[in-house]
């Protein structure tokens, strides 16, 4: 338990990093799922930012007498359009309120910025209220070359899709029924979670 009064749990699985975080009343519940190799591409991504800026800098920039103010001006300039380019891999999250409804987060963020500005700045929300929720569910799909994958989504009224959640990562069947079943049993206090 951390000070605020959470339970926190952290699974590492191979692709992914699961977190729990839920209250002690269990009206309060949110899933994150965090690419394992989260550190690993975001310093490759930065080593090869840096490698086509000095390439760049090879090839273009000595061609010119340039003061040294200049040429550093137009490295970082060159630095910061390559590194808005890449952008750090997606972290998303599932929150479920009781009394309230559910949100939907995804933080993609760029690799120049620190994770707490990519939080801020970079962060999409989708709220979605309790009499807006028709259900929870895993449903199915087909991959090409007929493998089957399970996904989770949230049926919508008035939504003509399913909404996706975790659609960058692909979870682990077990760690999708733990979700769904702790979020059912926030939200639906009365109605039976899937069993195995």
């Amino acid at each position: 338990m951390d000070t605020n009064g959470l339970y926190i749990t952290k699974r590492v699985r191979k692709n992914y990093i699961e977190l729990i975080e839920q209250n002690e009343n269990n009206d309060y519940i949110k899933f994150t799922v965090i690419p394992r190799s989260f550190s690993i591409q975001r310093i490759a991504r930065i080593i090869s930012c840096i490698i086509i800026t000095f390439l760049l800098y090879l090839k273009l920039i000595k061609r010119f007498d340039l003061t040294i103010m200049q040429e550093s001006l137009i490295i970082i300039v060159i630095l910061v359009m390559i590194l808005s380019y890449f952008k750090n891999p997606r972290i998303e999250s599932f929150t479920v309120l009781k009394d309230n409804g559910i949100q939907i987060s995804k933080i993609d963020g760029y690799l120049f910025l620190p994770m707490k500005y990519n939080e801020q700045l970079c962060c999409q929300n989708e709220f979605f209220p309790n009499d807006k929720i028709i259900d929870i569910i895993i449903n199915e799909g087909f991959y090409p070359g007929s493998q089957v994958i399970f996904y989770m989504a949230v049926l919508i009224k008035d939504y003509k899709e399913l909404k996706l959640l975790f659609d960058s990562t692909k979870i682990k069947l077990d760690d999708q029924i733990e979700i769904y079943n702790k979020s059912r049993d926030c939200l639906y206090m009365n109605k039976k979670p899937f069993e195995k």
